[in-house]
């Protein structure tokens, strides 16, 4: 598969102690201090802290909401990494 057609990319979400989740995803929507923030495959590297809100993740046909209070998002190379503070 192309890297154009791809269609999914890594998600990480962590704690500073531990790991909440990692997997696969289709689309995320992200509460960054800027406003939402919706990522696809391929997406533009960029780095933002975040604010109260939810993070949305799409993945196949379902749809999983994660409330977050603050932390910081990272999205390289198809992967982001969204570490959250306690």
């Amino acid at each position: 598969m192309s890297k154009k057609n791809q269609k999914k990319f890594q998600l990480k979400i962590v704690f500073p102690d531990k790991e909440l989740k990692q997997q696969e995803v289709d689309f995320l929507v992200i509460p960054s201090i800027d406003g939402d923030i919706g990522v696809k495959p391929n997406h533009t590297p960029f780095l933002s802290a975040l604010r109260p809100g939810i993070i949305y993740i799409h993945r196949d046909e379902s749809k999983e909401e994660i409330s977050v209070v603050s932390g910081f998002v990272e999205v390289i190379n198809d992967k982001v990494i969204i570490l959250l503070s306690e």
